[in-house]
């Protein structure tokens, strides 16, 4: 499994859901290690949604895992604390999104999971960035109030292990690969 995380939650969650599939041993390794030299029965690839697009350090290694992947299944799941929101719906975007940077890649199984977003917490750009959104999404949206969001941990272990347990379905019984 690779990933990328800022925080670390993204990281967790990879590791709930490596712990659930079964079938084969999976270790959960950051991204920005060479895969090239990697070779695996099938790649799970974790993504953190930032400010509605994925943190600008993994989009290269997603451009070229076709390259090193070839024709093995991919899994992906994406890390957003919107998932946890009233605005949930737009993780949909955020999976597709990540679908066009793994392009030519297809993902057989995609899953967005609540995150963790804590403004106190955030480096002091992190949070600039978060409060100037949250400012202009008040402004767009009558919907929206960010006087009422809950800034905490959001993500779920059991969410999480359900993916990995739909990953090990999908592996043995469908792939024929175990």
């Amino acid at each position: 499994m690779y990933y990328s995380s800022k925080y670390g939650t993204t990281r967790r969650i990879g590791q709930w859901i490596c712990s659930a599939v079964s079938c084969a041993e999976v270790t959960a390794t950051h991204i920005g290690n060479d895969i090239k030299n990697h070779q695996a029965d099938f790649y799970i690839v974790g993504i953190p949604i930032y400010v509605g697009k994925p943190i600008s350090n993994i989009i290269d290694s997603l451009q070229s895992m076709h390259y090193h992947t070839g024709d093995k299944p991919l899994f992906l799941y994406i890390v957003s604390w919107a998932q946890s929101t009233p605005f949930y719906a737009e993780c949909d975007k955020f999976i597709e999104l990540a679908h066009w940077y793994l392009r030519p890649c297809r993902p057989v199984l995609s899953r967005s999971l609540p995150g963790w977003l804590e403004l106190a917490a955030l480096d002091p750009d992190d949070r600039r960035v978060m409060k100037r959104l949250l400012r202009r999404l008040d402004t767009i949206s009558d919907e929206f109030d960010s006087d009422s969001i809950v800034f905490a941990d959001q993500s779920d272990e059991r969410l999480s292990k359900q993916f990995g347990c739909d990953i090990n379905e999908w592996l043995t019984g469908k792939s024929g690969l175990f």
